[in-house]
């Protein structure tokens, strides 16, 4: 089914519109030129980057598309019910957040190679074998300067089996060596791996863990950040309406928004997570949904829930 409607046939007006998952930016008035919109679409960034973070340890940019991308997935992956083996029963979910660290002393051995030789494979297995789709993860440095991962997934794994791959890959490269000699065993309690039911949840999630500042200002050698293609190349589309769809637009902004960032060539305004998608009404919300689909991002949803159906049936 394709999202994409008919404009009809009624004047465009002035003003352009990203509607996002939870805001809607509006470029105030029609720029001259192509040049002089992504002028004012910077501006708007730089100035939602000042407002909402305080952070050293990211440049800007890279902030933007890292929280373009976590909304991306958080909207694209549908909620749904799943079997938890750990409470045995079926319980709500939509992503997951996941915790790696090294069980060793990283001492000389670069970040590089820490993304190279073990992130880089343990994610593509979880993908392989274990229904994702989709991930987003970030890296930080410890206090003791080793390398450790914040990432979100689509697809809920048992923690033990999640441990097990993570370990495999440090034990493959004889990275647990010394935990071995002084505990016995090679399975160190290197995860953790949280369900996530809804937005507001991981919204503190990610300021908790995406947002904080770097106080001792280790820096990584590797990096940052980085996440399945179709997120990363996704972008918001600067969409037209007409004068019926535009009056709807203010209607929803005047009566429902929580919060907006003003300046003269546009405005910002923000909404509770999951509101805006209820309030709009069907063309527009078509033309929000389309921006997605002709990005692939649609059909790489309808996978997920075909890839979590296949693996939880086993």
């Amino acid at each position: 089914m394709s999202y994409k409607r008919e404009i009809e046939r009624l004047p465009i007006v002035a003003n352009q519109y990203q509607i996002r998952p939870s805001s809607i930016l509006r470029i105030n008035a029609r720029m001259e030129s192509q040049t002089r919109s992504k002028k004012t679409l910077l501006q708007f960034e730089q100035m939602r980057e000042n407002v909402n973070y305080q952070t050293n340890d990211i440049s800007k940019h890279a902030r933007k598309r890292l929280m373009r991308a976590l909304e991306t997935i958080t909207f694209v992956t549908p909620t749904r019910y799943i079997y938890n083996a750990q409470y045995n029963k079926k319980v709500k979910f939509k992503l997951a957040t996941v915790t790696l660290t090294l069980s060793f002393m990283q001492e000389k051995i670069t970040d590089k190679l820490i993304v190279k030789h073990l992130l880089t494979p343990f994610l593509a297995q979880l993908k392989r074998q274990y229904g994702v789709i989709n991930y987003v993860w970030k890296a930080e440095k410890q206090k003791n300067k080793n390398i450790h991962f914040h990432i979100i997934i689509d697809n809920y794994i048992d923690h033990l089996i999640l441990r097990n791959i993570w370990n495999s890959y440090q034990k493959r490269h004889g990275l647990l060596k010394s935990y071995y000699d002084n505990y016995g065993h090679y399975n160190p309690n290197s995860t953790d791996i949280h369900a996530v039911s809804n937005s507001t949840t991981l919204q503190k999630y990610l300021v908790k863990y995406l947002g904080k500042h770097d106080k001792e200002n280790l820096v990584l050698d590797c990096k940052n950040w980085d996440a399945t293609l179709l997120l990363k190349q996704f972008n918001y589309t600067l969409l037209d309406f007409n004068m019926i769809d535009e009056k709807i637009l203010n209607d929803i902004i005047k009566q429902y928004s929580k919060d907006s960032i003003n300046s003269e060539h546009f405005d910002m305004y923000f909404f509770e997570p999951q509101t805006l998608m209820n309030l709009l009404p069907k063309q527009i919300k078509s033309e929000f949904l389309y921006q997605y689909e002709k990005q692939g991002l649609l059909r790489s949803s309808q996978a997920t829930i075909k890839a979590l159906q296949m693996f939880h049936s086993r």
